[in-house]
């Protein structure tokens, strides 16, 4: 079983921990003057977000 196996639970917890993950790299980035890599981090977390969001609301059924 792997972190990405299809479950709601699994897929909110690797979101949780890229998204703090890249919270984190953006503070230091700030903290170092590096404004392009801080952009580029929140711009991941934004989309990361925007796709577990997308992927939690929008599901092709097998049953029609």
């Amino acid at each position: 079983m792997t972190a990405l196996n299809g479950t709601k639970k699994s897929r909110l917890k690797v979101t949780t921990y890229t998204n703090i993950f890249l919270g984190c790299v953006t503070m230091v980035a700030m903290y170092a003057g590096m404004e392009t890599v801080a952009t580029v981090a929140i711009s991941g977390i934004l989309t990361i977000s925007t796709m577990f969001i997308g992927g939690d609301t929008y599901r092709k059924s097998d049953k029609v």
